[in-house]
């Protein structure tokens, strides 16, 4: 009875665990993403294919989900409606929590209420996209866009002074609220990790206008034998609204793990201004005549924060390996770690540099001549496996800086002037990538060597000082005896191969090169060309040099 208990309980845990696991399709077994979060339990992955979503307001409710596109920002789509911001982890949840593969974009956090009179503005809210509070969701290879911090609200403007004996002062101005922080991601208490991200402009929250202060009342009249009243005094404006700081992220409280991320065009909104100062009321007639009310004082504007791309109020975060341009003159703001960064007007840390990133006008890819490339942590610690595009990487000596890894397409060309025959060396399989082989076959078209004639390959990191052409050596051609023939790759670096016997036209001599693998591989050159030998050289041609070939090292 025991052993039989025993057997429920334990296929009651794998049946437990199995639910726990399951994978939900989207589209397919729910209409929209907020019907499949609501269904999945911890543990579920939902995978949401191509297209559009218009959803705001998505929660995963405190449980460990993954949220995650078939086929990448670039076609999987989730689309706010300006009015409200997409996510909010506030639940607990874990790094577990997974969010990957997605455009957000046209999220806005609530604006801050509109003050009633003499009352402050209502701070915007913060997050455009995102909200975390008291939660440590792991953000992947998402690209942030068209996302804003809610503005604050204009402060409401002071009641005028009553009229009479005394009069009354005018009330001053409400203050403007605070400008929401945070374009598209604000942290607000917990631990983010944001991995091969892109924030492009995204922008934080308006400070409010302060309000207008009230007028003051104006004093009664007196008569001949009685003196007029005075005017009362006009309210001072409200404070005009701090702007937002940290276009692309701010921490608010907590912390934020930042890897391979890439921020530009992320911008941060204006201050409020101040209000207008009431005027003071009118003295009134008489013998003698009340004083009029002095004016009130202009309210003073708020203040412009800056920290275009990030602001870290904590100085709790890292960031490493990202890039960080055109996000206007205040990129940074706090004392966050940064490291192995490029920013553009810079910031003390190891391996961090000001360059320009050199990328394709997306402002996201890098192109071949990019300071960027290489230029990540060497140890690559927390890189991403896959970069923005779902490109693998590490894809060098080191990872590179930003959300894009920088990918060599494998290529083989043939190369050479004219003087060796062409078609004398082809490639006999697929373009290969690093660890598989290359197979290159050696041949002699124009049929001057015996049937048996040895073959052998020359590969070397480099070609000759006259690249594309060779340097010409009487002996050594195909054509006839002492014919010239192109050395076309540098012999002094060059490892011979030992191909196969050639046993005539049309059937060449396979040899075989192995692509190495490791950092540093993808991008390399090799130079190759055949040698062939026949003892006998019934015809005359000993020695004779074929065509070359250049194979670039890449996917």
């Amino acid at each position: 009875m025991a052993h039989f208990s025993s057997t429920l309980s334990i296929l009651a845990l794998t049946t437990a665990s199995l639910a726990a696991q399951a994978t939900i399709h989207l589209p397919g077994d729910y209409p929209t993403i907020n019907h499949a979060i609501i269904a999945a339990a911890s543990g579920d992955t939902i995978l949401v294919g191509p297209g559009v979503y218009f959803e705001q307001g998505l929660d995963f409710q405190g449980k460990d989900i993954v949220l995650r596109s078939t086929d990448g920002p670039t076609v999987t789509f989730i689309f706010g409606n300006g009015n409200g911001r997409l996510f909010t982890f506030h639940n607990g949840e874990t790094t577990a929590a997974v969010l990957e593969g997605f455009t957000l974009t046209n999220g806005r956090a609530p604006a801050g209420a509109l003050g009633s009179p003499g009352v402050d503005g209502g701070a915007g809210g913060h997050g455009g996209s995102i909200l975390v509070q008291g939660a440590s969701p792991t953000i992947a290879r998402c690209v942030f866009t068209n996302n804003w911090a809610g503005n604050g609200g204009r402060g409401g403007d002071g009641p005028d002074g009553w009229d009479g004996d005394p009069a009354g002062d005018g009330t001053d101005g409400g203050a403007g609220g605070h400008g929401g922080s945070g374009g598209a991601i604000a942290v607000d208490g917990g631990s983010p990790t944001l991995l091969g991200c892109v924030f492009a402009a995204n922008r934080t929250g308006r400070g409010g206008a302060g309000g207008d202060g009230g007028r003051g009342g104006d004093g009664d009249d007196g008569g001949i034998f009685s003196p007029g009243g005075d005017g009362g005094d006009g309210g001072d404006g409200g404070r005009g609204g701090d702007g937002g700081s940290g276009g692309g992220i701010c921490v608010l409280s907590g912390s934020a793990g930042i890897v391979n991320c890439t921020f530009h065009d992320n911008f941060v909104e204006t201050f409020g201004v101040g209000g207008d100062r009431g005027m003071g009321g009118f003295g009134g007639s008489g013998i003698p005549s009340g004083d009029d009310g002095v004016d009130g004082t202009d309210g003073a504007d708020g203040l412009w924060i800056g920290g275009g791309a990030f602001d870290d109020r904590v100085g709790s975060s890292t960031m490493t390996s990202s890039l960080i341009w055109q996000n206007g003159t205040s990129d940074v703001l706090g004392t966050a770690t940064l490291t192995y960064c490029d920013v553009e007007h810079g910031y003390a840390g190891t391996g961090n540099f000001s360059l320009h990133p050199q990328w394709e006008s997306d402002h996201m890819h890098l192109t071949a001549t990019s300071p960027c490339i290489d230029a990540g942590d060497p140890t690559a610690t927390g890189a991403p496996s896959l970069d923005v595009d779902g490109e693998p990487r590490v894809a060098g000596s080191a990872v590179d800086v930003g959300a894009d890894e920088f990918l060599v397409v494998a290529s083989l060309t043939t190369f050479g002037c004219g003087v060796n025959p062409a078609g004398s060396l082809m490639w006999l399989a697929g373009i290969p990538s690093p660890g598989e082989n290359l197979v290159l076959g050696v041949d002699n078209p124009l049929g001057t060597q015996a049937q048996g004639t040895f073959a052998f390959l020359l590969v070397s990191l480099n070609a000759t000082p006259l690249y594309p052409c060779g340097i010409g050596v009487p002996g050594f051609g195909m054509s006839g005896p002492g014919a010239v023939g192109d050395i076309l790759v540098d012999l002094n670096t060059a490892v011979v191969f030992i191909n196969a016997l050639w046993y005539g036209v049309g059937t060449p001599a396979p040899g075989v090169i192995p692509i190495p693998t490791g950092s540093g591989t993808y991008g390399m050159k090799f130079y190759a060309q055949g040698l062939m030998l026949d003892p006998v050289a019934a015809q005359g041609v000993g020695f004779a040099l074929t065509n070359g070939i250049e194979y670039v090292v890449g996917l």
